[in-house]
């Protein structure tokens, strides 16, 4: 059966049956005001997400008119009883026995955790809904899947609402347009929170509160006080609470609420979101209110918020651990203001991360008998911050491994740490048991208790009704609150619940004071007063301590490795326990390094691997994951075990084992290189994701004499620049319009010329190797402080590491491309015109990898293109603010010699005619000039010799 609406729409028969039962609902007084409740539940699903919820009709034992969240039934209207969705633990004592007593039904469902509905006639739906209203909200707002419901369903009974009780109700969205053109569904991106704050009027208020409040919790002590930056809020923190919580939708806010004027308390409780009591302090109670309420009610709130901090501030803050110091500056930035920081004495924290000056690290390889040049070690160091992943082949014995190592340990750090003190049999009680804290506890809020102490406590354990939970209060450092336990009725199994929904304030407690694998104790407590008993929680004697990070490993790569278990170990199929490996511990020490830098607010302290004898193995059997994920950043799946995650099951060496493992940004991987016939040659793929730096160069003079190889004109960052590397980040088009200004675009036409002549041949690069040679020469820029010389020698290591690696094959394949790829790195010639044959024998590798002219006499200028000099159809170069190659020309970053030419007995050439000159870009011009070698030798040639 079906008929149409005014708007001519089909209305089904399901949505006639539940028009008529709001029409029911309408004629009752009892009715008229739930379905007033019905409406303010759409309002606040809606207000929290448009395509999470959705009304329904339906026939179950008689027609129904429900208000469904994802695939969970919040809110149902039956003929003459409501069924009401809630979180019981959000209720006080006498609430909820007034509910449980009015309720004929109960049901706990499985989601969301902690949830019970109960069946209630109308008349007590009435008279109960403003003492249950806060805990049906907090299900409205639990996160789930979009509702799969059908459109016109919700649109039908949106509409007989809005009739009935003249209200402006939203629609649910589900890719239909709600018919008052408005759209308040969030956005997909969200900004970083305080800048997404700050782009608002209501927002910068807000923060301007924020730095009130900062600055009164400071006035009554820098220890009490700390801000808190999470993956989706920003926290100010005071003594055992949180005082102000800052998420993208909404702001939570700690008051005195009997302090306020009535009217300003009737506003608030009318316009929040949800509140609850915070039982460490009595009387304060937690708000959230949408960004424009909070903002344009702060002001009102002001003494009460005050006041509730005040409360608050009882001892050291219990958040120090968590303290950010970048929220500090985030709003000193925004705001231009000069707030403070806390102080929480003892051990101070440890300087950001470097590894010294770039000259002490030459002094350091000096002194270990490494005698390599001031150019190979910069060019080592940009290749690390460029890629993360760098390649050291040529001759054995040339210290690779050991200038990895020398750089790694450049970089040592201490970190504070707090640790459990020696044992203190006296500071714990004799019936308390010691556990530990495991991720699931932090993933899902909840923990599973002892069978041996279940069986203790049992009597503490009253289950509600026929359910198999019920509440229990506990007690911790610093405050009390209520859980829910739940026993799993399946009698194969006799695990034990503690479910920390609701009970916000040991939450927090619980999360800033534990970590997995920390250990914490609990007991049982009883009063003087039959059924007065709770369980006490409290943590071990604690001691703040300094440790050395071990920041680097060598790997020793075994050849016979077809997968990758030699470096992240394997899920042992007969104990069940994960064998790891010293690479994966390295990983995992990693990554709670990021999170201590986090809390901590600095970066954090650099890691490295080391390869030995990387190509002993085929590289693509045991790394290949690691290529792909160093691009991409997706996890490496490690195993499928539960338990090995959890730490239910002890590891047969270290820690917990995650099922699947992010690579660290702070992590960089060197692997070294010997080409013999007991190795494997690299492909294209490994090439192609790493920086390739040659180490082929052995002074034995120098060796003798003890002096490092001089090199005029050469890379080098510095005496006095901090060595430091942030975190990595892969290369984006941000660097290519970066690098395509600099020298006035020179280099950027140069790389857009020869990426031309690659082209033709179909050799050509992408988008990726473009952004890294550009990131490569923009850190060598700002690094050298600008030095032209500098930047000139990173861009031609940058095409010599970057593009020729990909080339390998035989004469026929290679030769001509490479001979004008030659031409092209001595003088920018690109093959297509005057001299196209070149002669070898012209040219001679020079000490420091570079070409140098061994004939009688170069040919002039006027025979050559240099690589900066205008064509026919030439674009402008980016950044010349409109000149183009026929206006009068500056001189030429690729036509111009450096001092260090004329030092060496060559004339530098500015387009006049020079007799002899060295080669535009003599690296690369070496490299190829080796490649071509081979080809005639051999008929074969590859990058790696």
């Amino acid at each position: 059966m079906t008929d149409t609406d005014t708007q001519g729409r089909t209305i089904t028969e399901e949505e006639i049956e539940g028009i008529a039962l709001l029409q029911h609902y309408a004629r009752d007084p009892d009715g008229e005001e739930i379905l007033r409740r019905f409406a303010d539940s759409i309002q606040v699903a809606s207000r929290f997400e448009r395509k999470q919820w959705v009304p329904t009709a339906r026939k179950l034992k008689g027609w129904t008119v429900n208000l469904r969240t994802g695939q969970i039934y919040a809110l149902t209207l039956k003929r003459d009883e409501v069924q009401v969705l809630l979180l019981p633990e959000m209720l006080g004592d006498e609430e909820r026995r007034a509910l449980e007593e009015a309720a004929h039904h109960k049901y706990e469902p499985k989601h969301p955790p902690g949830s019970a509905r109960y069946s209630l006639d109308l008349t007590k739906a009435r008279e109960l809904w403003g003492s249950i209203e806060n805990a049906h909200h907090a299900v409205l707002r639990y996160r789930r899947h979009p509702s799969d419901a059908k459109a016109p369903e919700a649109d039908a009974l949106i509409d007989a609402l809005r009739d009935e009780l003249e209200l402006d109700l939203p629609y649910a969205d589900r890719g239909v347009v709600d018919p008052n053109g408005e759209d308040d569904a969030p956005s997909d991106q969200d900004p970083p929170l305080l800048d997404a704050y700050a782009s608002s009027d209501e927002g910068r208020a807000i923060l301007r509160a924020l730095a009130d409040s900062i600055m009164a919790a400071n006035a009554d002590g820098r220890a009490r006080w700390s801000t808190t930056v999470a993956k989706d809020y920003v926290a100010l923190n005071v003594g055992r609470v949180c005082g102000v919580r800052l998420h993208d939708d909404r702001v939570r806010i700690l008051l005195m609420p009997d302090t306020l004027e009535p009217d300003v308390r009737k506003a608030l409780e009318e316009a929040m979101l949800h509140s609850w009591d915070r039982a460490a302090i009595p009387g304060a109670r937690n708000y959230e209110l949408d960004w424009p309420t909070a903002a344009n009610m702060w002001e009102r709130l002001h003494d009460a918020h005050h006041e509730a901090l005040a409360s608050a501030r009882q001892g050291r803050t219990m958040h120090n651990k968590s303290h950010s110091d970048a929220v500090i500056d985030s709003l000193n930035s925004i705001l231009r203001l000069e707030l403070p920081y806390p102080d929480y004495g003892g051990v101070k924290p440890p300087p950001p991360s470097n590894g010294g000056r770039f000259s002490d690290l030459l002094r350091k390889l000096n002194q270990e008998g490494l005698l390599f040049s001031v150019e190979t070690v910069a060019n080592y160091v940009l290749a690390l911050q460029t890629k993360r992943f760098a390649i050291l082949t040529g001759i054995s014995g040339t210290g690779k491994t050991r200038i990895a190592m020398t750089v790694a340990r450049s970089f040592r750090a201490r970190v504070r740490d707090r640790q459990a003190a020696d044992p203190d049999t006296a500071a714990v009680a004799e019936d308390a048991f010691k556990m530990t804290a495991r991720p699931f506890h932090f993933n899902h809020k909840q923990l599973i208790l002892p069978v041996a102490f279940v069986a203790e406590i049992d009597r503490f354990l009253t289950p509600e009704g026929n359910s198999n939970g019920g509440p229990i209060k506990v007690s911790f450092p610093g405050g009390r609150s209520q859980l829910r336990f739940w026993k799993d009725p399946k009698p194969d199994r006799s695990g034990t619940w503690l479910l920390f929904a609701g009970a916000h304030d040991f939450r927090d407690w619980y999360f800033a004071n534990l970590q997995p694998d920390q250990h914490f104790y609990i007991s049982p407590r009883e009063g003087n007063q039959a059924g007065d008993h709770w369980l006490e929680f409290s943590l071990p004697e604690t001691e703040e301590t300094e440790r050395d990070l071990d920041t680097y490993t060598v790997v020793p790569v075994r050849p016979d490795w077809v997968d990758n278990r030699g470096l992240l170990g394997y899920l042992n199929p007969i104990t069940g326990a994960y064998s790891t490996t010293p690479f994966l511990s390295l990983l995992l020490e990693a990554q709670e390094e990021e999170k201590r830098a986090g809390k901590e607010g600095r970066h954090p302290h650099p890691f490295f691997v080391v390869l030995d004898e990387m190509n002993l193995a085929r590289v693509e059997h045991y790394f290949s994951d690691f290529l792909s994920a160093l691009e991409s950043g997706e996890p490496i799946p490690l195993h499928d075990s539960e338990e090995v995650e959890e730490g239910e099951t002890e590891s047969e060496s270290g820690p917990a084992v995650p099922r699947q493992l992010r690579v660290p940004d702070n992590v960089f991987f060197t692997g070294t290189v010997n080409v013999d016939e007991t190795t494997y040659m690299f492909s294209p793929k490994v090439l192609d994701r790493a920086f390739t730096i040659e180490f082929d160069q052995v002074d034995l003079k120098g060796y003798t004499d003890g002096k490092v190889p001089p090199e005029s004109g050469g890379l080098d960052l510095g005496t006095g620049a901090a060595l430091a590397l942030i975190p990595y980040r892969n290369p984006k088009p941000s660097d290519w319009r970066d690098f395509c200004r600099l020298d006035g675009g020179r280099y950027g036409k140069v790389l857009r010329k020869l990426h031309g002549v690659l082209e033709e041949e179909h050799r050509h690069f992408g988008y990726r190797v473009a952004n890294e040679i550009a990131r490569f020469v923009n850190l060598a820029h700002a690094q050298s402080s600008g030095d032209e010389a500098a930047v000139r020698t990173a861009f031609d290591l940058a095409l010599r590491q970057k593009v020729l690696p990909k080339f390998h094959g035989t004469q026929q394949e290679l030769e001509p491309l490479l001979k004008r790829l030659f031409n092209f790195a001595v003088d920018g010639r690109d093959g297509r015109r005057g001299d196209s044959e070149i002669s070898l024998s012209d040219w001679r590798p020079s000490r420091g990898g570079r070409l140098s002219w061994a004939g009688k006499q170069m040919p002039t200028s006027g025979d050559s293109v240099p690589a900066g000099t205008a064509e026919a159809g030439d674009e402008p170069a980016d950044g010349a603010d409109g000149e183009t190659e026929d206006s009068t020309p500056t001189i030429d970053a690729d036509s111009v010699g450096t001092e260090a030419d004329a030092s060496e007995g060559t004339t530098a050439s500015a387009g006049v005619g020079p007799k002899s000159r060295d080669p535009e870009f003599p690296r690369t011009a070496a490299k190829l000039w080796r490649m071509l070698k081979r080809l005639e030798q051999r008929g074969f040639t590859s990058f790696i010799e």
